[in-house]
């Protein structure tokens, strides 16, 4: 494992902004669980991790510079980090890290947290349930409470709600949207049964993608096997979350990239990295904007194969042929998205909103290089040059 960067030494600040796409904190809830458990006398439950350093740890969702694809075997451009503070009540201190997956990864986890491998002599039950959920957290392409809370528990996986940073009024609302998108499918492929009051239970029993026999009418009308029902139901609940986010959040996020590109940066006139910053500064933007352009596209493309295609005109090809690549585009959106998402919440959180704000230059390079690093073209070599540069100007 290696110490963090300075980079990541504003873990105390990202701690007091909450959670994001990118970011999952369950050193907190752990600690509301144990206060739980003192308070009441009872053992406490839920919590999300068997492994006690695990449980104190942070979870990052992690565009990979190209030497750190090396150790993920040069495959995937999202890694998944565990960080591990060394001192929670001070993570100014910094902490050590380690990659879900990563070259020798069983080793790294068996040395720093006790938890064995399935191979490994001292492999117990609990510790493989660990490794499952790790890999399961690594497979998600963001960490948004919505998307893990429902792939856990997909799982079987029921952790403690203090771990997911949504009430039930807020998960009631986005089930009503992703139900809402159901129901047309639902009456179109039970078109020849009176369902009447029944509608409701079968977008419920679609929600769940627990029993696939019953919806045979529906897997034919969307051209899905059984084997690949549950995948598809989740894969597709996160397209419409993701809908309804960017209904919620877009105008934040127009504001955001307005702010960036009118931020008063103190200190950049006689800064000699000037130009660094004002690069990258431009090159941020740039990747956010392009990002926004994926996330509409897909959504597009969505819209289309669903409600042009099957709905409209009944042609489920269309919208099959979207869920056969629906995996890819899953992953592809959530990246995008969390990226996204992560330099709206970050920026509202430092500054308080969206109005002009005066940031001294070495904060603002630092912030702009931690979004242009969850960027999607963080690793094209223009950009990756530009990051490296920005983070010796940085260090000197």
């Amino acid at each position: 494992m290696s110490r963090l960067s300075r980079t990541y030494r504003s873990f105390a600040d990202i701690r007091r902004a909450g959670n994001s796409a990118r970011i999952l904190n369950l050193l907190d809830p752990t600690q509301k669980i144990e206060a739980d458990e003192e308070r009441d006398g009872d053992p406490g439950d839920g919590y999300f991790f068997s492994n006690y350093t695990l449980n104190r740890s942070f979870i990052l969702k992690h565009r990979l510079r190209p030497q750190e694809r090396e150790i993920l075997g040069g495959l995937v451009t999202v890694g998944t980090k565990v960080f591990i503070p060394f001192d929670v009540n001070d993570l100014r201190q910094g902490g050590k890290y380690v990659f879900i997956n990563e070259r020798d990864s069983g080793r790294i986890f068996h040395a720093n947290f006790g938890v064995a491998g399935q191979s490994h002599a001292k492999h117990s039950e609990e510790d493989a349930l660990d490794i499952q959920l790790l890999n399961i957290i690594d497979a998600l392409p963001s960490l948004d409470p919505f998307i893990l809370r429902e792939r856990l528990r997909m799982h079987g996986y029921e952790p403690h709600a203090y771990y997911f940073e949504l009430s039930e009024r807020e998960f009631t609302i986005l089930r009503d949207k992703i139900e809402a998108d159901f129901a047309p499918l639902i009456a179109q492929a039970f078109a020849g049964m009176q369902l009447g009051g029944q509608l409701s239970a079968f977008v419920r029993k679609l929600w769940d993608a627990e029993d696939a026999k019953e919806m045979v009418p529906l897997l034919k009308t969307m051209q899905v096997s059984e084997e690949d029902f549950p995948e598809t139901i989740f894969a597709w609940k996160g397209f419409v979350y993701y809908k309804s986010l960017m209904g919620s959040f877009g105008k934040d996020f127009m504001k955001l990239t307005e702010a960036i590109e009118k931020a008063n940066i103190t200190g950049l006139g006689e800064c000699p990295i000037a130009s660094v910053v004002t690069r990258l500064q431009d090159a941020t933007l740039t990747g956010l904007r392009r990002e926004l352009r994926t996330v509409t596209r897909h959504l597009k493309n969505y819209e289309e194969a669903y409600f042009d295609g099957l709905i409209r005109e009944g042609d489920p090809k269309r919208f099959s042929d979207f869920l056969g690549n629906s995996p890819r585009l899953f992953q592809s959106l959530g990246a995008s998205l969390g990226a996204m998402r992560h330099a709206v919440s970050f920026w509202q959180f430092r500054f308080g909103g969206f109005g002009r704000v005066d940031c001294d230059v070495y904060e603002f390079l630092e912030i702009m290089r931690d979004f242009a690093h969850g960027l999607s073209d963080a690793s094209e070599e223009d950009l990756a040059n530009l990051l490296q540069e920005a983070a010796m100007a940085q260090s000197a």
